[in-house]
């Protein structure tokens, strides 16, 4: 229900699509955050992942 309510949100925004759904406008908000943040750390995980991989080469050369 999450990735659907979410998509629903994207295409006709999180007060219209809490209203279809029925549940509180602030659960969606915070449904979408907490989506972003955990997007945002996978993103920067990944980043760190490369560096670390950059870093060894160096050190190996």
């Amino acid at each position: 229900m999450l990735k659907e309510a979410l998509q629903l949100a994207a295409k006709i925004g999180v007060a219209a699509a809490a209203r279809d759904l029925g549940i509180h406008e602030s659960q969606a908000y915070d449904w979408r955050n907490k989506l972003q943040q955990k997007k945002s750390s996978s993103l920067r995980e990944a980043e760190l992942a490369a560096e670390v991989v950059k870093l060894k080469r160096q050190l190996a050369e």
